[in-house]
């Protein structure tokens, strides 16, 4: 017997998954403190009195709008618990569908919930991304009852394209396999393209086009791919995908990548179209991976989840036509690939685990405690470098105000451009900055940095994408002479931690109502 013609888990081993899956996901969300991407689209969302206007302040962030709507509403209901409980109420009822819809057998499904995306970065990270895997296990739970009722279907995928750009691109292949799936052969064609293939179409056309015009032009345009894109390149991420999956691995991994991709694939033998969907969404994403945006976790296990569905989609057909399935070497190579890719994401789950373990995604909430300890620091004025490094603390310190000295004003929001930014900063325009601050608004101000300054050594660095900070000498005496060290927060699992200053306590200077114009609270 072949993998393929295994039974379905049984329920009593789906249960037992699913609260194995609480035990080990509950302690995760509760112990998170979110990082500044997590927070900058609850910020987003909160931008504005109406609608369009959060749609003004969020329109060329790099997300479509359906995550910032969820955030605003659930925020109107339950505050900024909206981050912590709609990510995990989107995981939650994603396992459900998989647990309790899906013909896996317990070792698939045992690899899928403890997957690294399916335990962590789609459950415990309040991201858009989350979204994308429950509509996509919910297309592929309603897709026997409704593949054949009409254009309902479609439904799903719309909402698909609007969680995020990786997605409309998948959104488009299970239309594909949808769409094939249900010809009804050459005496029917007219009513097949009337009746489902053009108003689909349309539909998915619209939800792309929205999705376009939310996402573009960017205004973190210093983001985008700058490696100049050759021909030589295109042609690469298309035949070789582990080169935009893993870009950051050594050849031979990368090698060993694509292949377990591309074979992972295989377990849709039979089925032309759905392994043609597959092809084509990996050789896109990478293309998309290569060109725009360099890749992370959380868009490569997009696809993880697409080859899911379609698997899902696969089975459920195979059972429903009656179809037998005999030994063959090429499905067994698949099965192999995808039970090794799977696995490699488990092991992905327990390092991250084991990291959280030991250190936080963020010191903000550190950094937040801080600065309620003391009545003083509670009206102090915050400034960073760089600026993004305190993009989550309005989460964790909402009345903390933020100066952003790249951009200049007070905001929750970084962008990242190369357009009305100082690109090269000294430290002395951040010993200035706080000084203007102070004496602007009679408040202290609290100066975090990612990078201390070491008396004697001078310093030169970049942050961000295109962002170059210098500590000379001069500069490092002047800031030490100015300020005072309050704390240095530990290690995290990202970037987030930082050494916090005070600007010392003197005389108020003199300063001009012109000079403090900009840099007054309102």
């Amino acid at each position: 017997m072949t993998a393929h013609q295994q039974k379905p888990a049984d329920a009593r081993i789906r249960v037992i998954l699913f609260a194995l899956w609480l035990a080990v996901t509950i302690p995760l969300v509760l112990a998170h403190v979110f990082w500044r991407d997590e927070v900058r689209a609850l910020s987003l969302s909160l931008q504005g009195n109406t609608l369009s206007e959060m749609f003004k302040a969020l329109r060329g962030d790099g997300h479509p709008i359906l995550w910032y709507l969820l955030l605003r509403a659930g925020h109107a209901v339950m505050g900024s618990m909206v981050l912590p409980v709609a990510a995990f109420a989107i995981g939650l009822t994603s396992m459900a569908l998989l647990l309790w819809r899906s013909p896996f057998t317990s070792l698939t499904l045992a690899l899928v919930v403890f997957s690294h995306f399916a335990a962590w970065e789609y459950v415990v990270m309040a991201r858009n991304y989350g979204i994308s895997m429950l509509l996509m296990f919910a297309f592929a739970a309603a897709y026997p009852r409704w593949r054949d009722r009409g254009i309902w279907l479609v439904l799903p995928l719309t909402l698909l394209a609007e969680t995020n750009v990786h997605s409309a691109i998948l959104a488009g292949g299970l239309l594909g396999v949808w769409l094939t799936d249900v010809f009804p052969g050459k005496d029917r064609i007219g009513q097949w393209l009337v009746r489902r293939v053009l108003p689909a179409s349309l539909c998915m056309l619209i939800a792309v086009l929205i999705c376009f015009l939310t996402v573009w032009p960017t205004f973190n345009d210093a983001a985008v791919n700058q490696t100049p894109v050759t021909g030589t390149r295109l042609f690469l991420a298309a035949i070789v995908p582990g080169i935009g999956f893993a870009s950051t691995l050594p050849i031979l991994p990368m090698v060993a990548m694509s292949l377990t991709l591309a074979g992972a694939t295989l377990i849709l033998h039979g089925r032309p179209f759905h392994i043609l969907a597959a092809w084509i969404a990996l050789g896109a994403m990478s293309l998309l991976f290569t060109v725009m945006y360099g890749a992370s976790d959380r868009h490569r296990e997009l696809w993880i989840v697409y080859l899911i569905t379609l698997f899902w989609m696969r089975l459920d057909r195979d059972r429903e036509e009656g179809r037998q399935i005999y030994p063959n070497r090429i499905k067994a190579v698949g099965q192999a690939a995808f039970t090794v890719l799977l696995a490699v994401y488990v092991a992905k789950f327990g390092i991250t685990a084991a990291s959280q373990l030991q250190a936080p995604s963020s010191r903000s909430y550190d950094l937040a405690q801080l600065i309620a300890s003391s009545a003083d620091l509670n009206r102090a004025i915050a400034i960073s470098d760089p600026d993004y490094a305190l993009e989550a603390l309005p989460y964790y310190s909402p009345s903390t105000p933020i100066w952003r000295i790249r951009q200049g004003g007070f905001s929750t929001i970084n962008h990242f451009t190369s357009h009305d930014a100082k690109l090269d900063l000294k430290l002395h325009d951040i010993t200035q900055t706080a000084r203007l601050l102070s004496a602007c608004n009679s408040r202290p101000v609290l100066v975090i940095l990612q990078r201390s300054p070491v008396p004697g050594q001078p310093a030169e660095f970049t942050s961000g994408y295109n962002w170059t900070t210098r500590y000379s000498l001069l500069d490092i005496a002047e800031f030490l002479k100015e300020t005072e060290k309050l704390k240095q927060f530990g290690a995290v699992t990202t970037d987030e931690s930082f050494t916090v200053y005070r600007l010392k306590a003197k005389e108020v200077e003199r300063v001009s109502v012109s000079a403090c114009r900009n840099y007054r609270l309102n």
